[in-house]
């Protein structure tokens, strides 16, 4: 026997075109992990940003002028903005 074996010469045509198939479907998978990784990196970005603007305010203004400001924020969010279950039945 002359040339170079391989095993892919002794799988049937059948069993070729599934691996392709998955081969396929695995770099699409991983091209879409790409996108929702990038995703992931902009919602964590976008949460530590809100962090940093809060952090900032704090440093400015102080904690107990913070503070009270995000529980009169809270107290109008609970009466205009009920979360399911809470607040004004009807």
């Amino acid at each position: 026997m002359t040339g170079t074996r391989s095993v892919y010469d002794v799988i049937p045509t059948r069993d070729l075109d599934k691996i392709c198939r998955l081969q396929e479907q695995a770099v699409e998978l991983e091209n879409q992990a790409f996108i929702l990784q990038a995703k992931a990196q902009d919602l964590r970005t976008r949460a530590e940003d809100i962090v940093t603007v809060y952090r900032i305010q704090v440093d400015k203004e102080g904690w107990d002028a913070c503070r009270a400001e995000a529980k009169k924020q809270n107290m109008i969010s609970w009466c205009c903005d009920p979360l399911p279950g809470q607040g004004v039945q009807a």
